[in-house]
């Protein structure tokens, strides 16, 4: 039983870097479909999707199991240890 139990506390962490996998062949894809109208078209496409890709990754951790309109895209929820302190 032991063993399901680490497989069900992976599954976030598999499910993130599947996405981030996704996300890279998508940019890889379109690096190499947008060759044709130049290379610096085709690396703006490419930058374009990794971007979103990366804004979504972030944009899902923070949701956990709400949904995705609830979550705010400014602040951070954490414990307040960042090296960066306000006064």
């Amino acid at each position: 039983m032991a063993y399901l139990d680490e497989r069900i506390e992976e599954s976030p962490k598999l499910a993130t870097a599947r996405a981030s996998r996704t996300d890279t062949a998508a940019a890889l894809g379109l690096y190499v479909a947008g060759l044709d109208a130049g290379e610096a078209r085709a690396r703006g496409a490419a930058l374009i999707a990794v971007i979103a890709g990366g804004i979504a990754l972030v944009w899902a951790e923070r949701a956990l199991d709400r949904p995705w309109r609830r979550v705010a895209l400014r602040g951070a929820r954490g414990s307040g240890s960042s090296s960066c302190s306000r006064r």
